[in-house]
């Protein structure tokens, strides 16, 4: 299953929490969680009730391919998810002009005050499901999110692997060849075979 979390952290004030619930590995990617919490995060910000006057505010983010994704408009994996974050963040700064918002790539959120609380509220919203969905019910995330082509694909591929072994493993050419290879049905002949000479 995948959840998305957000922790909005102001001075001595008790942290915000934000999560929403995706869906399964078939339907949806880690990316688009990692996504969905930048809109999250956006979005508590946003209804925070804060003064934002010429704040500098800095987003921790522990996965690169969803930082890049921002400055790629071409369509793609997450793009709906990175106009809904950039719709919240225009109107952020049509409020507050001079607020500076940084992403900032932190790995594993290591030394950030707040990161294991995003990671259980992440862990939450994955496990336990919609009923369990808070400070999400906006925008794009009222409904259900639309199946990734990714996901989907690998679920499909997965499928067929899993087919195909429990095929192999029934004919009588698997007996012999697992005396052999006890890994078989795998990819480690065809590597391994990859490098001899004809």
């Amino acid at each position: 299953m995948i959840g998305a979390a957000a922790v909005l952290l102001y001075g001595h004030q008790p942290p915000r929490v934000a999560r929403h619930h995706l869906g399964s590995e078939e339907e949806h990617t880690v990316f688009e969680g990692e996504n969905v919490g930048q809109v999250l995060g956006l979005r508590l910000l946003q209804t925070s009730g804060l003064d934002l006057s010429n704040n500098s505010i800095t987003m921790a983010i522990d996965n690169q391919p969803s930082i890049r994704r921002h400055s790629d408009r071409k369509p793609g994996a997450g793009a709906y998810l990175v106009h809904e974050a950039h719709h919240i963040f225009q109107e952020i700064k049509a409020r507050y002009p001079r607020t500076k918002i940084t992403l900032r790539w932190i790995p594993s959120h290591t030394g950030i005050r707040g990161s294991d609380l995003v990671d259980k509220e992440a862990k939450v919203a994955a496990t336990k499901g919609a009923a369990k969905n808070k400070g999400s019910n906006f925008g794009i995330l009222k409904k259900p999110l639309p199946v990734s082509k990714s996901a989907w694909k690998q679920a499909l591929r997965s499928k067929v692997k899993e087919c195909y072994r429990k095929k192999f493993k029934s004919s009588p050419r698997y007996e012999r060849a697992a005396k052999i290879d006890p890994s078989i049905p795998s990819n480690r002949f065809r590597k391994l075979s990859a490098s001899l000479s004809r």
